[in-house]
């Protein structure tokens, strides 16, 4: 069960128990006590009465428990709705579901990168088979190769599609998408908020940011949107695979990857870099077009 499932059913279960609290409640009678004007608001006194028939008697002191735990229900229903409305508007998006690229369908070849390819591929396979059962691996993954076509995205979307297998929360977005789905939200006529898109990548058992540094960051898309993504992630120990075309083997090629100017946004640049290499495994694909190979094999 996932967890956007169990959010919905819980929504249900705690309104039905809330109508069964609020009957309990109705069944319990006030105490009778007479206001000097009928037509006016209760009296202090009669406020004064009941809170002491609360405090004193069986029935009172019950009856302000259910209140008490109906109020508390309230408040886990409301959060229940929030969240499964900000799951709702994330999973109806484009992207969040990983395609249907997978290890099976993994082209190893016969060339001199065999081997590479295999050794790659292995190291995904494991990867996913730990995160899937919660075990401990390395959080952050970068699949990079300056080569277009190596199969970057089809290792991620397979990592992404093993782990969602599993039952767990997966999103698959490439990084130009995730700005301009936040950057919708501003049109009055969206039903989505900027939050509702950030709330769902920070939370999210696993994220795939793909292509990232084919983006010229801005400070602000920076600082209000990846920045946040990615501390909070590392925080809680969350996922995150980046497939990229850089070589993010130094700082400045981690500069390049996320797109930024160490000049233009010096504290947001540092701080993620900071993040994401503290627990992160390279993994360079530096071999030829998959496509152009299929091509040349006749496939």
């Amino acid at each position: 069960m996932t967890s956007q499932t169990w959010r919905t059913i819980g929504a249900r279960q705690w309104s039905s128990e809330i109508d069964t609290v609020t009957a309990a409640i109705d069944a319990i009678p006030l105490p009778e006590v007479e206001d000097d004007d009928p037509l006016t608001l209760p009296s202090l006194a009669r406020f004064e009465t009941i809170a002491e028939w609360s405090r004193s008697t069986p029935d009172g002191q019950r009856r302000s428990r259910l209140i008490e735990h109906r109020d508390k229900l309230r408040r886990w229903a409301k959060y229940a709705d929030t969240m499964r409305k900000r799951r709702d508007a994330f999973a109806s998006s484009p992207h969040v579901h990983p395609t249907a690229h997978t290890f099976d369908s993994w082209i190893f070849g016969s060339d001199e990168h065999a081997k590479e390819r295999a050794a790659v591929w292995a190291w995904c396979t494991r990867w996913a088979v730990e995160q899937s059962k919660r075990r401990d691996r390395t959080r952050n993954v970068v699949l990079a190769s300056h080569r277009k076509g190596s199969g970057k995205s089809h290792l991620a979307a397979a990592m992404a599609y093993e782990c969602c297998l599993a039952g767990q929360w997966v999103a698959v977005w490439p990084v130009n998408e995730m700005f301009r789905a936040v950057k919708a939200t501003f049109d009055n006529r969206s039903k989505t908020t900027a939050d509702d898109f950030i709330d769902g990548w920070q939370r999210c058992d696993v994220l795939v940011i793909d292509d990232m540094g084919t983006h010229r960051g801005t400070a602000w898309e920076l600082g209000e949107i990846l920045w946040p993504i990615v501390d909070a992630r590392c925080k809680h120990d969350r996922a995150t695979i980046i497939t990229t075309n850089h070589a993010p083997v130094d700082e400045a090629g981690w500069v390049a990857m996320l797109g930024g100017d160490q000049a233009e946004t010096p504290g947001h640049i540092e701080r993620m870099v900071s993040r994401l290499r503290e627990d992160a495994r390279l993994l360079p694909m530096q071999w030829a077009d998959w496509r152009q190979r299929k091509t040349e094999n006749g496939r």
